[in-house]
C-alpha cells in the first residue's frame, strides 16, 4: 500500500533523529520536585543533543565516524533512555497479557534490535540534518508531555515530528510514542504485531519474524 510504503520510508529516514534527541546522560536537572510539570526541564535534552547529533551528522559526513561506529554510539546511548519493556507491551498490544514473561522480555530486545538496525539505515537515507525545536515541552497533565518538533533537509520539505514524553520518577523524561508526519508510529507498530501474529500464527512467530522494514506489508 503506497502510503504504508511512505510511512516506512519515513520512519527508517527519522529514526536517528528520533534517537539522537534523546543522548544524553545528565539527569541531575530534570528530579526536582517540579521537574514533571516543567516544560522546559521536559525540553532540556533534545536542546543539548540538537548540537551533538549535528556534529555526529558531520563527522559521519567527513568520514571520521564510519556508519557502524555511529550507529553503535546511537544505540549505546539510547537504550538506558528508554523504557523498552513499557515500549514492548504497548506495541503488543492486546497480546501482552497472553503473551508469557520471556516472550515479553524476548520482544522488548528483539524490537530493540529491530529499532537499532533501523537507525543505520536512516542515517544513510537522511544524511543528518537541522532538528527544529519548540522553546518548551507542553505539558499535557503531571508527567506526560508533548514536544512538536520538524526536521528541515536541504532539498526536503521539513518533516514534523511530535514526541509523548512521560516523566520517570528516577529517569526523568522519556520517550513513550512519536507521530511522524500526524502518523502514529506507536499504533502502526502495534498493528505491525498483530499482522505478524496473525500470519504467523503465534505470539513467538511475531516476535522470531519482527522486522521493521515489513511495515508496508501489514495492509
Amino acid at each position: 500500500m503506497a502510503v504504508k510504503k511512505k510511512f516506512a520510508c519515513s520512519l527508517l529516514v527519522l529514526l536517528p533523529v528520533m534517537v539522537s534527541i534523546f543522548l544524553n546522560n545528565a539527569y541531575s536537572s530534570e528530579h526536582s520536585g517540579s521537574s514533571n510539570v516543567d516544560g522546559k526541564k521536559a525540553l532540556s535534552r533534545l536542546l543539548i543533543l540538537e548540537k551533538i547529533f549535528l556534529d555526529d551528522a558531520k563527522a559521519y559526513k567527513a568520514g571520521k565516524l564510519s556508519i557502524n561506529d555511529l550507529a553503535n554510539r546511537i544505540a549505546s546511548q539510547f537504550a538506558p533512555l528508554i523504557n523498552r519493556e513499557r515500549v514492548a507491551l504497548r506495541v503488543m498490544g492486546k497480546y501482552a497479557k497472553k503473551a508469557t514473561k520471556s516472550e515479553r522480555l524476548n520482544f522488548a530486545k528483539q524490537l530493540e534490535k529491530s529499532l537499532t538496525d533501523a537507525y543505520s539505515r536512516g542515517i544513510i537515507s537522511y544524511g543528518g540534518e537541522r532538528l527544529s525545536l519548540p522553546d518548551e515541552a507542553k505539558i499535557v497533565k503531571p508527567g506526560r508531555a508533548l514536544v512538536t518538533a520538524s526536521v528541515e533537509s536541504l532539498g526536503r520539505p521539513p518533516l514534523s515530528i511530535q514526541f509523548a514524553l512521560m516523566h520517570h520518577k528516577e529517569r526523568g523524561w522519556l520517550i513513550e510514542n512519536i507521530a511522524v508526519s500526524g502518523v502514529n508510529v506507536g499504533l502502526t507498530l502495534r498493528q505491525q504485531f498483530d499482522f505478524l501474529v496473525k500470519k504467523n500464527g503465534s505470539i513467538n512467530g511475531a516476535i522470531s519474524n519482527w522486522s521493521l522494514t515489513g511495515l508496508d506489508q501489514s495492509q
